[in-house]
């Protein structure tokens, strides 16, 4: 699964960005406060530390009490682990310690702590104090590691932390529990059970006295630590939180927005820390912020990490939803795959065409790329023609019986006309298989692109009895089985459980937002909303398209912003290049200086103010619109034309998409129609559009 995005992040909550902020302005004053998740994966987060622990007590009761401590509704840690120093008295409790948080395990890890969030520390925050409630060294480790080794290691009941006090706020490491290292253990000189918790924090005693002091005026940054254990928080107030009017910062895993938004004024109430929320389980968020926050503070410093795990990919978030992204498997339309493999049968039958015919998104390419897999190992050739092809088409060498797919079928109904005349008079030694994708019509008759083939074919009655079969290849609603089995899977594919209560509950949304076609595409838009933290059960199909085009928008913004900075003029341009390759599905750059000469003319006078790039055509590839020979657009067709859909008032828009003879031009008459079929209503409002079509 691809990490989260920082975009993804500041959308988790709406107070994200603005404590993101807060957090860059004060990053110079910040002290890392580090907790057990930044020491995964060496050592286990503290509620499976306890369960490893208790998982070795030998006796059935005890051991079971123990575990309901930890597993129970409200769980109770430190009466745990009290209970386990209890079990195996002091000297026991040291030498399962030790096992437990052997500093062998780093070694075993070592390899991997660059690519984690606790790298990022010393880089972020060196030649300042850190804190930390972890026994293990991984800290020390990771400092050592980059050259930013702590001058002193500061343990509260030890003579170090009046020392520091004295000296001021160098560079030591504050351990606020104590240490676990060495080959032995002295008990008595960590704090773990709840009685040593109320003995270290109780008021008035030196080790509080001392750690007040220290904390006077410092502001934290918590890393690795949940702040839920509320128990702990309140014997932390008294030495940590303190001060009031400091205000404190933690990044901090939320259920959703409800618990996000109850946990922030707990938070901001009671001990003054302001929150960064980011969705359950999606821990590698913590590593994207600090690197953001690296990135915005010292970029030379954030080039040279081994790892970018916060880098956007070079696949947009919508192209998961293309039909061999895999992120879903083949559901239903099994008897549709058994009426492809009987039109591809009979092969004494030199030629014959077919079509499959459904609305955008109702799976036409995906059922025929899943009927090309099974038809690997039977002789058979798929060959996908595409606008390249069309010239050529007379001339096209097939040396062994091939199933030929067009989609979009109406943009080429000239070349595919003359082409399919010409195979039903030839004789021909391999059989050859012509199926069309398009969105309309169960017959020749009835459909507008069949009316266009007629028209261009001067032997209309060969063309039709070359079909195999009429009506055409129809693809109705799936059943809800297979939408629920969708749903489900696409889940899983990105790491979230669907429960089979709230896939029901994403199917009866299904039924409101695309209620005639229940389109497996939209099934997909659904769960990913919901996978991503949204709550889409009350949406309809704009706020659907919306939210679809929003995280694609964002995408594609960051990945201007990684490659040309803030350049307002040459970032218009560009989106003006991405609605050309969706409004003609693909268009070489030699294409777009033909057909908008000014808009490509303005696009390479601003691209020579970008350094960082070695050519136009790497300028297009770093923001993801060259793949290949083509700028590509918006994918699928729905989010494509529901892009260029919204800002269709705009002059800018209408001028790039009627371009001076636009009638002629194929690829624009074809997305025109697409769009209209798609968007219908919503296009019968708009003046604008109608008085430049007419």
């Amino acid at each position: 699964m691809a990490a989260i995005t920082f975009a993804e992040i500041m959308n988790c909550y709406p107070d994200n960005p603005m404590v993101y902020n807060h957090i860059k302005q004060d990053c110079g004053k910040l002290i890392p406060f580090v907790g057990a998740g930044l020491s995964v994966p060496c050592y286990p987060l503290w509620p499976k530390a306890l369960k490893e622990l208790a998982e070795q007590v030998a006796v059935p009761e005890t051991k079971s009490s123990i575990l309901e401590m930890i597993e129970g509704e409200n769980p109770q840690l430190l009466e745990a682990a009290q209970a386990l120093e209890d079990y195996w008295g002091q000297r026991g409790m040291a030498d399962h310690l030790l096992e437990l948080f052997s500093a062998a395990k780093i070694q075993e890890h070592r390899e991997k702590l660059p690519h984690q969030s606790v790298w990022l520390l010393p880089l972020l925050f060196s030649g300042k104090p850190a804190v930390t409630t972890n026994f293990d060294r991984v800290l020390e480790t990771v400092y050592h590691m980059q050259g930013y080794q702590f001058d002193t290691k500061i343990l509260p009941n030890r003579q170090e932390l009046q020392d520091q006090l004295r000296q001021g706020d160098r560079p030591g490491l504050l351990k606020l529990h104590g240490d676990i290292g060495s080959e032995t253990l002295e008990y008595t000189s960590i704090i773990f059970g709840k009685r040593q918790y109320e003995a270290a924090y109780q008021l008035g005693a030196p080790i509080v006295t001392n750690l007040q002091a220290w904390f006077s005026g410092k502001m934290l940054l918590f890393l690795g630590c949940s702040l839920k254990a509320d128990e702990y928080l309140n014997l932390l107030q008294d030495v940590v939180l303190l001060h009031p009017g400091v205000t404190h910062y933690a990044i901090l895993e939320c259920e959703d927005v409800r618990d996000a938004a109850a946990r922030a004024r707990q938070l901001r109430d009671q001990w003054g820390i302001q929150a960064l929320f980011y969705p359950k389980g999606r821990h590698e968020a913590v590593r994207v912020i600090l690197e953001k926050l690296l990135e915005d503070h010292n970029p030379t410093a954030y080039q040279a990490l081994p790892t970018h795990v916060g880098a956007l990919s070079n696949q947009s978030p919508s192209s998961r939803f293309h039909y061999k992204s895999g992120a879903v498997s083949f559901h239903g339309r099994q008897e549709e795959l058994e009426q492809l493999r009987e039109f591809c049968g009979q092969e004494h039958v030199a030629f014959r065409w077919w079509a499959v015919t459904g609305a955008g998104g109702a799976g036409k390419s995906r059922l025929v790329y899943e009927f090309q897999q099974k038809m690997k190992g039977s002789g058979w050739s798929v060959l996908w023609l595409n606008s390249a092809h069309m010239d050529q088409l007379e001339s096209l060498h097939i040396p062994t019986k091939t199933l030929v797919v067009v989609d979009y079928a109406q943009a080429y109904l000239r070349p595919l006309g003359h082409w399919m005349e010409q195979l039903a008079q030839r004789d021909r030694l391999v059989p050859v298989r012509l199926l069309l994708l398009e969105r309309d019509g169960e017959t020749l008759d009835s459909s507008s692109w069949g009316s266009g083939l007629r028209a261009e074919v001067s032997r209309v009655t060969l063309v039709r009895r070359s079909c195999w079969r009429e009506p055409f290849l129809q693809l109705t609603p799936l059943q809800e089985k297979e939408l629920l089995d969708i749903m489900t899977d696409y889940a899983a594919k990105v790491g979230k459980c669907l429960e089979e209560e709230k896939a029901q509950q994403l199917l009866e949304t299904l039924k409101i937002t695309d209620p005639e076609l229940r389109r497996p595409l939209y099934a997909m838009f659904l769960t990913d909303a919901w996978a991503n933290g949204e709550e889409p059960e009350q949406w309809g199909k704009k706020a659907v398209l919306d939210y679809v085009l929003q995280r694609e928008n964002e995408y594609f913004e960051e990945k201007m912003k990684e490659t040309i900075g803030n350049i307002p003029r040459l970032r218009k341009t560009l989106n003006k290049l991405r609605l050309v390759a969706t409004i003609w599905d693909g268009i070489t750059p030699e294409q777009v200086a033909q057909e908008y000469p000014k808009l490509w003319e303005a696009f390479q006078q601003q691209a020579e103010r970008v350094e960082c790039v070695e050519s136009e055509e790497d300028l297009l590839c770093q923001v993801g619109l060259l793949q290949g020979t083509e700028l590509a657009g918006l994918t699928p067709d729905l989010l494509g034309e529901y892009f260029v859909l919204q800002r269709i008032n705009n002059p800018d828009v209408l001028r790039l998409l009627f371009p001076s003879s636009w009638q002629s031009k194929v690829e624009i008459v074809t997305f025109l129609f697409r769009m209209y079929l798609d968007y219908h209503d919503e296009l019968e409002n708009i003046d604008e559009f109608w008085i430049h079509m007419l």
